[in-house]
């Protein structure tokens, strides 16, 4: 198992966004989970579209992958979510969508499955906003925590990123399920998983 800490600090580059395009696009993944407080989809007035940043969606609906979102964090965003989901769907995505009831989702997870088994996820700050996940200027600066299974087929996508994000990284080491109550990545990604699925989520 391995975990890097990566600190965003240059617009042109993006580990964030190329670390999610890439494991989706590997085909070692057969279900995926984003969370994110905001979805920028023409948000208001702005051409910037998500799910075609970086071919996102076609990516996806290549993959065959299926993808659940759960968001989102104010009502001001939640039209733009919708307009995300419709436009995922558009481009041949299998897409389910849910929000928090009374909103206020601010949590930012992404966890990539493998007949059940999660193999990859990213815990951290960035959005599927522009400043987040695109590679224009003015970005975030963005910190994520990334953790994959490096016996699993997906750990050439991950290392690829890693290496990627070489100037960028604060930290990169192995995992220790014994530092961790015995749990693997695997183990742990799960129970993240169903945490997020046992809140009080609501279709979009």
């Amino acid at each position: 198992m391995s975990i890097s800490i990566v600190l965003r600090t240059s617009a042109k580059t993006n580990v964030f966004r190329d670390a999610v395009i890439s494991t989706i696009g590997s085909g070692h993944l057969d279900e995926v989970l984003i969370c994110s407080g905001f979805y920028q989809e023409n948000f208001q007035g702005s051409h910037f579209q998500v799910s075609g940043e970086a071919s996102f969606a076609k990516v996806c609906a290549a993959s065959k992958i299926r993808l659940t979102t759960v968001g989102v964090h104010n009502n001001t965003w939640k039209s733009s979510y919708r307009d995300f989901r419709d436009n995922m769907k558009a481009a041949g995505v299998a897409i389910n969508s849910y929000y928090k009831a009374g909103l206020k989702w601010h949590a930012k997870v992404y966890i990539g499955f493998r007949g059940g088994d999660p193999l990859v996820g990213i815990v951290g700050s960035s959005n599927l906003t522009r400043p987040a996940f695109s590679v224009t200027s003015p970005f975030n600066n963005e910190c994520d925590v990334y953790l994959w299974d490096r016996k699993s087929k997906i750990n050439d996508a991950a290392l690829a990123a890693a290496e990627a994000a070489s100037s960028q990284i604060l930290i990169r080491a192995p995992y220790v399920p014994r530092l961790n109550g015995g749990r693997t990545v695997s183990q742990i990604l799960s129970m993240v998983r169903d945490e997020v699925l046992s809140e009080d989520l609501k279709e979009l």
